[in-house]
């Protein structure tokens, strides 16, 4: 497993475990809270109860109506029994229940129920003493715990999947640059150092001393693209690009510095972006299609900028991946790899578009089609 894979995982379970955490510390408070409302709504109705009770047993001696009452709360899921001493005057519970402390209200589970039952409520009829005990069905604020929980559980698996697609996205644009700059410098500090042993060790003559001095020097002019192309890519990323209206004889003088044989034709004059911007992008392009060789003819016209090499080509393969904006390969990404997707970084910010071509016939042309200029 790679390093960022290893951080992404790492990352991905600290947020699972922060996400889901929070999420049970609230279902918790807020289960606690609705257990003690309903207890406390179900505390008030034994009173109403009890009130109520106390008013008929002292209008109907005879328990007639004290009966009924008994009979219209048990429809609604209300249960009492009241005595008088060891007299029973009515018994409406659905199941006895053995008192195990001396707690004055508990929760008991009962088939599919749950019950809150209220022991030690006392009614006063003339200097009799008369006990109430009341059950009262309370299933309501489990069912609505477990729909909250269902319908968290499913949020937040939502929210889990798109910051792990999000996360993975990010990572990966991140790492990917570091990974391709690695590659890139791999190449050139190897031929360096190769060829600097081999000037040290080697019983070599005057000739192959300037051979190896002219890699070496062609290796670090490389290796300075490369660093520029990062303080260009550092620029983009703290948002340091200036835009403004261009003249593009400029950029095209700053440009053949590198490129003297250089032909630039057409009639476009003006361009609106980020004059270090656009200068390392037609760089970097023109680094990409001139390894096989200088012979560059630039057309810029009507909102399109074309940059033609008659010897260089680029495979099927590669053209493809370079039009689709691929990824590319490890073992091909020396020479187009890095360049290519800074080139296409700096040409979405500036609104336009890269478009490859290449053929044996007329060899290798990278078109710019800007949408304003």
């Amino acid at each position: 497993m790679k390093l960022w894979e290893k951080n992404y995982v790492l990352t991905m379970c600290l947020i699972m475990l922060i996400l889901y955490g929070s999420i049970f510390l609230i279902l918790s408070n807020s289960f606690r809270l609705n257990l003690r409302l309903i207890c406390e709504q179900e505390k008030q109705n034994e009173n109403n109860i009890k009130y109520a009770l106390k008013s008929l047993l002292n209008e109907d001696p005879e328990h007639t109506k004290v009966k009924l009452y008994s009979e219209e709360l048990k429809k609604q899921d209300t249960y009492v029994d009241l005595y008088d001493g060891q007299k029973e005057i009515v018994s409406y519970l659905p199941f006895k229940i053995v008192r195990e402390n001396e707690q004055s209200m508990v929760i008991i589970k009962e088939g599919a129920h749950r019950y809150l039952f209220i022991f030690d409520s006392f009614l006063y009829q003339d200097k009799d003493e008369i006990s109430l005990c009341y059950m009262g069905v309370i299933d309501e604020v489990y069912n609505n715990h477990q729909k909250l929980v269902r319908v968290m559980l499913l949020i937040s698996s939502l929210i889990t999947i798109f910051i792990a697609c999000m996360l993975y996205y990010a990572m990966r644009k991140i790492y990917h640059p570091i990974n391709n700059i690695s590659h890139e410098l791999r190449t050139p500090l190897t031929s360096i150092q190769g060829y600097a042993q081999y000037i040290l060790y080697g019983k070599i003559n005057e000739e192959d001393i300037q051979y190896a001095g002219t890699r070496i020097n062609e290796e670090a002019k490389y290796i300075n693209e490369i660093i520029e192309r990062i303080l260009v890519m550092e620029n983009i990323k703290n948002g340091e690009i200036h835009m403004g209206k261009i003249k593009l004889e400029d950029v095209w003088e700053s440009v053949k510095v590198h490129y003297p044989s250089l032909v630039v034709e057409g009639d476009m004059q003006y361009i609106i972006g980020d004059r270090t911007l656009l200068q390392s992008l037609f760089l970097n392009l023109l680094s990409n299609i001139s390894r096989a060789g200088n012979d560059i003819i630039i057309t810029a016209s009507e909102g399109v900028i074309r940059i033609q090499n008659r010897e260089d080509y680029i495979d099927p393969k590669m053209l493809d991946i370079l039009n689709g904006n691929h990824r590319i390969p490890k073992e091909r990404i020396k020479g187009r790899g890095f360049g290519a997707a800074l080139c296409q970084e700096i040409a979405s910010l500036h609104h336009a578009k890269i478009r490859y071509e290449s053929s044996e016939d007329f060899g290798t042309v990278v078109s710019l089609l800007f949408d304003t200029c």
